[in-house]
C-alpha cells in the first residue's frame, strides 16, 4: 500500500514595490526605540555610496473606512527611513525618489518589527577576518576597511592577526571548540618576520584535537592544553628572536 504523502499549502511572500519616499512615514509600532549600532549619519553615507541594500517594511495606512489612502507606514527599517530622510533634508535625494519596500498587509506591525530585528544574525569574527582579508588583497587599506564595515581600525588589525593562525585552530573555533579570547591568544607575542613559529610548534599538538572530540569535551581539554601550548611557544618564539 502506497504511502500518502504530507502536502503543505504553498507560500505566497508578500508583494515589492517601489513607493516615493513622501509617501513613507515611520509607525509607532517599530519596537526599536534604544539608540544603538551604527548613527543614523553614518548609515545615511553608507547608502549614499552603496545605495540602499534592504528594502522597506511597511503597511498601508487605512482611513476610518478601512480604504487606504496612498500613505504607507514603516514597521520595520526605521533606521534606514530616518538616513533616509537625512539625505533628503541635505538636498541628496529628492523627496519622491522611489524606495524598494516590502508591503505587509498581514499579522500585526509589531510583529514585523520584532521579527527583523530579533532575527538579524551578527557577522561571526572568523566571517569579519575572512571579508577584511578579501579587502585587504583587493588592495583596501585598514582605514577604508574600517569605514566599509563601521568598525574601528583596531578591529580590522586585530581580526587580520588571524593569519597567522594555524588552519586547525580557525577550524576548532568555528565548531565552538575555542573562544575568540583563545584563539587571539594564539596571535600575541609574535616577533616580527615570525609568524609561523608557533603555528608550527602547534600545528603537530592540534592535530591531536579532534574537533568533535572538542566539542564533546566542551573545550575545557582544549583550552588548558593551548594556553600551556601558547606560553610555550611564546617563551621559545621570543628567545629565539
Amino acid at each position: 500500500m502506497a504511502r500518502k504523502t504530507q502536502t503543505h499549502p504553498k507560500i505566497t511572500l508578500s508583494a515589492s514595490r517601489d513607493i516615493p519616499f513622501d509617501k513613507l512615514r515611520l509607525s509607532q509600532s517599530n519596537v526599536r526605540h534604544v539608540k544603538a549600532g551604527v548613527s543614523i549619519e553614518e548609515l545615511a553615507e553608507d547608502i549614499a555610496r552603496r545605495t540602499l541594500l534592504a528594502s522597506l517594511t511597511v503597511r498601508p495606512v487605512l482611513d476610518e473606512n478601512g480604504a487606504e489612502t496612498g500613505m504607507f507606514e514603516i514597521p520595520a527599517g526605521g533606521r534606514r527611513y530616518r538616513a533616509l530622510e537625512l539625505l533628503v533634508q541635505q538636498k541628496r535625494l529628492a523627496r519622491t525618489a522611489p524606495v524598494p519596500c516590502i508591503v505587509r498587509t498581514d499579522g500585526l506591525a509589531e510583529e514585523d518589527s520584532l521579527a527583523e530585528n530579533v532575527q538579524r544574525a551578527p557577522l561571526h569574527p572568523l566571517d569579519q577576518f575572512r571579508a577584511f582579508q578579501a579587502m585587504r588583497d583587493k588592495g583596501r587599506s585598514e582605514e577604508e576597511t574600517a569605514a566599509a564595515f563601521f568598525v574601528a581600525p583596531g578591529v580590522v588589525r586585530q581580526r587580520l592577526k588571524l593569519a597567522a593562525v594555524s588552519p586547525v585552530l580557525l577550524e576548532a573555533y568555528a565548531e565552538e571548540a575555542m573562544t575568540l579570547d583563545q584563539l587571539m591568544a594564539f596571535t600575541a607575542d609574535l616577533p616580527p618576520g615570525r609568524p609561523s613559529f608557533i603555528t608550527r610548534v602547534l600545528g603537530v599538538d592540534m592535530h591531536r584535537f579532534r574537533v568533535g572530540q572538542a566539542r564533546r569535551a566542551r573545550s575545557l581539554q582544549i583550552a588548558q592544553a593551548s594556553g600551556a601550548l601558547v606560553r610555550g611557544a611564546c617563551r621559545q618564539a621570543r628567545n629565539a628572536a
